[in-house]
């Protein structure tokens, strides 16, 4: 089941699967579906958004190693309302509403959904 300790790596887990499993990749502002979330009931994020980090530091958001630039992203949980919204409106709607609220790339398992 899903507990604030567990919930989160599992998901990771599962997300970190998502492009093998479906032969598909994830870039920027991509919204997916959680696959293990219709397994697990109690978890509150079926969906998750990738996008730019809010906490890391400049210097680490972007590196350059062996001449290639890297780029992180981050993984913002998304409720069910979130994910219906990015679909109907586009991701760019939906992390306007995100900045709006505050939310940034740390789980925060008590912020309310923001659509």
């Amino acid at each position: 089941p899903w507990t604030e300790d567990r919930g989160p790596v599992r998901a990771l887990r599962s997300l970190a699967r998502y492009p093998h499993r479906l032969g598909a990749y994830v870039d920027w502002q991509h919204t997916v579906g959680t696959p293990d979330a219709r397994a697990d009931p109690g978890c509150p994020y079926p969906g998750a958004l990738f996008a730019g980090s809010q906490t890391l530091p400049r210097g680490v958001r972007d590196l350059e190693a062996g001449g290639q630039a890297i780029a992180f992203m981050s993984v913002y949980p998304l409720f069910p309302s979130e994910l219906r919204h990015a679909r109907r409106h586009g991701s760019e709607s939906l992390i306007d509403r995100l900045l709006l609220l505050g939310v940034t790339d740390r789980l925060d398992p008590t912020r309310p959904p923001c659509c």
